[in-house]
């Protein structure tokens, strides 16, 4: 964790000259995205338990969504934060939505947000079982891979407080959220 942070720090150039789409800000973009791909692939196999924090598995969410790094690193990012998200705390999930698009979209990734939210709600799911129906979304709180009630009661609580912060955005839409 302290060799990504001081890897990413010197990366982090928030400077008022510094053009987006220049030369310098692409290759700043590039190294930030090698940076996390590598520290992604370095973490060790996840589980409910994982020993890696939760604010750091956030930050590195939030470094690869800005540096626009492979699909799957932002997916195994999001899954290991859907498998702890019991753990976790308003300022973790509010991630910004990429910068590099028009300034009249939304301040925040809600799309990415919704996966690691259905991530959780489907820890008790068969993964057996492709042909589910929806309609069997009951929780079998005796299920070893069930979430517990105080676990489901901890997320919706900070799924309620999310919607309250992200409802504040004049540039989310009502459908996003």
């Amino acid at each position: 964790m302290n060799y990504t942070h001081d890897s990413l720090q010197g990366l982090d150039v928030k400077d008022s000259h510094l053009v987006k789409g220049s030369m310098f800000d692409l290759e700043l973009q590039r190294k930030q995205r090698v940076v996390v791909e590598a520290m992604v692939n370095l973490l060790p196999t996840q589980s409910r338990k994982s020993p890696v924090p939760m604010e750091f598995l956030s930050s590195l969410l939030k470094t690869a969504i800005a540096s626009s790094a492979s699909t799957s690193c932002k997916s195994d990012l999001e899954r290991r934060i859907g498998l702890q998200l019991d753990q976790t705390i308003l300022e973790d999930i509010l991630i910004p939505a990429n910068s590099h698009r028009n300034s009249h979209t939304a301040m925040y990734d809600t799309e990415s947000i919704l996966r690691i939210f259905s991530i959780f709600l489907n820890l008790d799911e068969d993964e057996e079982d492709p042909l589910r129906d929806e309609n069997d979304m009951a929780y079998d709180f005796d299920s070893p891979r069930s979430p517990k009630r105080s676990s489901i009661l901890k997320v919706s609580k900070l799924l309620d407080t999310y919607l309250a912060e992200v409802a504040l955005d004049t540039n989310s839409s009502p459908l996003k959220l």
